[in-house]
This record gives structure tokens, sequence and C-alpha cells, in this order.
């Protein structure tokens, strides 16, 4: 966030720490001459902060950054008295403060907002298919991703943060259920690829012969999963979460993710082995090699694999 403050303004009656010169120094133009001329801004912009922090107890959020993000949203058509009573400031200062990585709003970003993403996806029926449209969905609120902001900041404030947040969340589980088959490279084809290139002629022929039972096999094993289980998954080797921020987004300690990863992966390897093994009737020392060539370059396999499609439906699997 830009530090305020920093444009050569001159400050509002000479006072450089007031909130009116914050405020103003991020406008320009008509919409800070109509601020300018509010004879008492301060005490507006006070009463905007305060009541803030009192819906939001525990939130640390400097003034500055509070108004800067604020400022940025403001109705520059408008008014300044009208244009200043329209803006949801309470809801702007929780996702300011998400934004800025205050755990507490993350938290209570989340609470406030699980009756409106429960009521808004109950009307699909499955309990598991709505919990993994709600992590997905507060995921991609809170975190960055490939590089880009995260969907939270486009929330405007000129509407209620749960009415907005209750679109966002029936546009998520549409895209979800949209989903089709896509022509992609798994990460298994580029494993399988690569082990080619070993020198024992028995492995080369075990891996042309089982590519296919593989990556089923691995799919298959993948919708067993429980929704938590994927989507931990899925932050870590897609988002490249780390256990800090997996706790955050699911309000839980850091040891409590551990053991939901460690227990997702020892699942979906021993289903894996299991359909596997089932699909190709094949000895036990056979069976051995061939999960030999496959186990050394399983975990580096993840995060393509963990981008397939992971549907409500198997047949949408890919």
């Amino acid at each position: 966030m830009r530090s305020v403050l920093s444009n050569g303004s001159k400050p509002y009656n000479g006072h450089v720490n007031s909130l009116a010169s914050m405020w103003l120094d991020q406008l320009s133009g008509t919409v800070r001459d109509s601020f300018a001329d509010c004879d008492d801004l301060e005490k507006r912009l006070r009463n905007t902060l305060d009541e803030a922090r009192a819906n939001w107890p525990g939130v640390s959020l400097s003034d500055e950054d509070a108004l800067v993000f604020l400022a940025e949203r403001i109705d520059s058509s408008q008014p300044a008295e009208v244009a200043l009573a329209k803006i949801h400031s309470d809801d702007l200062f929780l996702c300011c403060a998400c934004l800025a990585g205050d755990e507490t709003a993350a938290t209570l970003f989340r609470k406030e907002l699980q009756p409106t993403i429960r009521g808004a996806l109950a009307r699909y029926g499955d309990p598991a298919f709505s919990d993994d449209v709600a992590q997905q969905l507060y995921a991609r609120m809170l975190v960055s991703q490939d590089g880009k902001p995260s969907h939270l900041v486009k929330y405007r404030g000129t509407g209620r943060l749960a009415s907005w947040f209750r679109i966002a969340a029936l546009r998520e589980a549409n895209n979800s259920l949209r989903r089709h088959k896509k022509e992609v490279v798994s990460e298994i084809d580029k494993l399988l690829d690569r082990v080619i290139e070993v020198s024992d002629p028995e492995l080369a022929t075990l891996k042309s012969r089982y590519r296919a039972q593989f990556k089923s096999s691995f799919q298959e094993a993948f919708t067993r999963l429980t929704p938590r289980q994927r989507n931990v998954l899925r932050h870590q080797y897609i988002e490249g979460l780390n256990l800090d921020r997996i706790a955050l987004l699911y309000d839980v300690a850091r040891s409590t993710v551990a053991y939901w990863r460690s227990g997702a992966r020892e699942k979906l390897f021993k289903e894996t082995r299991a359909i596997f093994r089932q699909q190709i009737g094949v000895s036990n020392d056979e069976f051995a090699s061939i999960m030999r060539l496959i186990e050394s370059q399983l975990e580096v396999s993840m995060s393509r694999i963990l981008r397939l499609p992971d549907a409500t439906k198997k047949d949408e699997l890919a």
C-alpha cells in the first residue's frame, strides 16, 4: 500500500498529521475541493474510523492505511457528504486489514461471512461441494495467486460486503460446475516421460505399459479425499502457501494443518496404490518395481496433478 502524504500537497489547515490532511492528500480535482470545503471533515473521518474499529475489535490498521484505502474507492461524482455517507467504510476497513495481513481481520472476515456463503450455496444440496467452494473462495479473497492481487481488492464498498461476497460465492460455484474436461499434459505424463531415460529396460517397459493406469488411479484416489484434504493439498502445491498461511485461512493452529496435510498425502498415496494394483493385477515383485519407478518423483508431481478438475461428479474427471 502506498504511503500517504507523498504527493507534495499542501497540508490541510497546516496540520500535517491531521486525518483531514491525510485524506485530502489522496484526492485530486473537484472531489478534493469538495471535501476541502467540509468544515467538520476531521470529525467525520475520526467518527468513520472509530465506528469501524468498534465493529471489528482487535483489528490492527493504521489511520493512514485505512484512509488511503477508503479514498481510492470514494465516488468522485458525488458531493463530499454524500460520497462519504454512501461508502461502507466499516466493511472496507475490514478488507483493508485483511489485505494488510492482519490475522484477526482474516478470522473475523471468515466468521462474518460464513452464514452468507452457507445460505448462498444451500441450493446445491451438497455440503461437501459447498465446503470445497467456500475454501477456494476464501483463498481467492485472502491470498495473492500467480502474481495477481487477491480478489478482495475489487470490493469497492458501494454495497454491503455480505451481498458482494454472496455474488462471488455463486459465481465460484457456477464456475466449478462448468469445469469440463481439458486437454492438458499432466505431471504424471511428465514424470513417466522423465523416467523413460533410465538404463533399466525393464523399468522403461513398465513405464510404457502402465502410464494410463497409474494416471487414472491417481485421479480416482484424489476424488476419494475429503474437500478439506483436497483443498489443503491445493493450497500447498498449487498456491504455494506455507502452513502458517493455510492455518490462517482455516482459523486453526499450524500443527493442525500439518496433521491434515500428512493425513491427506497418506490417504492419497494409499488409495493410489490400491486402485493401481487392482487395475493392473500383477505380482508383488512386479508391483514393487512399478512403485519404485514412480514414487521417487511423486512429490514433485503434486502441483500439476492437483490442477486437474476436481469436480463433484466423477464423469467430469480428466
